[in-house]
């Protein structure tokens, strides 16, 4: 009865190593995938430097008559710091006005 026993925890042992290695092996697959997709992924326009980004953005507020920073941050689909940014260095070549400037010609 003990020999029994002992070839069945021998069993279940064996069976437990078998299991941690094909998960280990698919694992390292996920892995991998995800490695690709981030690899595939860093095309997309938050990779853009500050100087596409901002052709892009002077363009758009060209086209558009308005210019605001979470008008750009949807847009170019990037965050809010860096549209402030963007309106920034518009606003430092005379692109678009400063709040100031667009609070006079209001009144």
């Amino acid at each position: 009865m003990n020999e029994l026993f002992l070839l069945l925890i021998l069993c279940v042992l064996v069976y437990v190593v078998y299991a941690l290695s094909v998960n280990n092996k698919q694992l390292l697959e996920i892995k991998k995938e995800i490695e690709d997709l981030k690899s595939k992924n860093k095309g997309d326009t938050n990779d853009k430097s500050d100087e596409e980004l901002y052709k892009e953005a002077k363009e758009l507020v060209i086209r558009a008559g308005k210019a605001s920073a979470s008008f750009i941050q949807r847009r170019l689909r990037i965050g809010y710091a860096r549209a402030a940014r963007l309106i920034d260095m518009l606003e430092e070549e005379g692109v678009v006005g400063t709040e100031k400037q667009e609070e006079k010609k209001q009144k």
